[in-house]
């Protein structure tokens, strides 16, 4: 008996897991792997304006706007591994600015979807999955529903504090 995985499976539950981490569910849908259905960042972020995504939930806390402009980094620089370059890296950067106006808070909604595309692309695309490939993209949906937890929490604690105000 083989203990690989099938890569078609493999991709499949991918590029699902990802579909799902960023643009949601259907609510109609049977079934989520998420507990509150429809909790994907593109819906999430759907309901917030630009000076709520950009104002923190809490002293100390961070932003939405800092929540998404990482995410989107991460993503790119995954990406930029995927094409075989060496980037460099800033991750505590990664999280600056932490306000963005209406424009480019719809930009950087924006980018997320296209960036989504790309890594979907890559996933789908040809190559060997090696066990750095694997691992790559594995982290992409771990780290990706970190950071969207967090914002949803961000969220969460910014409404408990404004009806408490």
């Amino acid at each position: 008996m083989s203990d690989q995985i099938d890569a078609r499976l493999f991709k499949i539950n991918l590029t699902g897991l990802l579909d799902e981490t960023v643009y949601g569910v259907d609510e109609a849908a049977s079934g989520s792997r998420y507990l509150d259905r429809n909790a994907g960042w593109l819906p999430t972020l759907s309901g917030l304006d630009a000076k709520a995504a950009s104002t923190p939930a809490f002293p100390g806390a961070t932003t939405v706007v800092a929540q998404l402009r990482h995410t989107i980094y991460y993503f790119e620089i995954v990406l930029a591994f995927s094409r075989g370059e060496e980037p460099s890296m800033d991750w505590l950067g990664s999280f600056e600015p932490t306000g963005a106006t209406d424009g480019e808070f719809a930009a950087l909604t924006g980018r997320l979807e296209a960036v989504t595309e790309e890594l979907r692309a890559a996933a789908e695309g040809a190559g060997p999955w090696t066990d750095d490939r694997v691992g790559d993209y594995m982290s992409i949906l771990v780290h990706t529903a970190y950071h969207l937890g967090s914002l949803r929490q961000l969220i969460r604690a910014a409404a408990g504090l404004s009806s408490a105000a």
